[in-house]
């Protein structure tokens, strides 16, 4: 497929290069093996995408949470120059998802659950991933809802805190963001 042709993958380093885009990962990150174990990874959700956006006839708002440095959003934006919304929580994730793609992207720093408040946790960053432990910092914590009002395409990558997430109460009830199903 021309998508799959179009998105060449090489590793330089501590970066990869994702279509147009050379993504800084930072230290110890696992997308460099993931890839070289999954060759289609990221792929589907391109071709979504693409078929989404020929299928309404218009560019597709897409939100991605959990874009940690931003290499799906750099696969997407590689194929066509999407509107999209990355939500990231963690700061050091933030700083290289702005350092990555910040010019082509609307980013918002947040944590998503499935209510508003303030959780305790300690963070774990390991392998580019992150996972919370018991103990440490206050982290504030935001619904998807309240964060965006618009989706055409939602991708959700949360690393295991998804299954509480509030995007799956969206996806389940078939809750209308804007003007869209999710």
């Amino acid at each position: 497929m021309k998508i799959i042709n179009k998105i060449k993958r090489k590793t330089v380093g501590e970066k990869i290069n994702l279509g147009k885009f050379t993504i800084n990962l930072g230290r110890n990150h696992n997308l460099i093996p993931v890839m070289q174990d999954y060759p289609n990874y990221g792929i589907n959700l391109v071709k979504i995408a693409k078929e989404l956006r020929l299928k309404l006839g218009r560019n597709i708002k897409i939100v991605d949470v959990g874009a940690n440095v931003g290499d799906t959003s750099a696969m997407l934006l590689s194929d066509y120059d999407y509107d999209i919304t990355c939500i990231e929580g963690d700061e050091k994730f933030v700083e290289l998802l702005k350092k990555n793609i910040g010019d082509y992207v609307k980013i918002i720093e947040a944590f998503v659950g499935e209510k508003q408040g303030v959780l305790t946790t300690g963070m774990n960053r390991a392998n580019g991933t992150l996972g919370f432990i018991k103990g440490g910092d206050f982290v504030r914590i935001e619904t998807l809802d309240n964060l965006i009002d618009e989706c055409d395409l939602l991708k959700v990558d949360t690393d295991g805190f998804d299954k509480s997430h509030s995007s799956m109460q969206i996806i389940v009830t078939g809750k209308q963001i804007g003007r869209a199903h999710v």
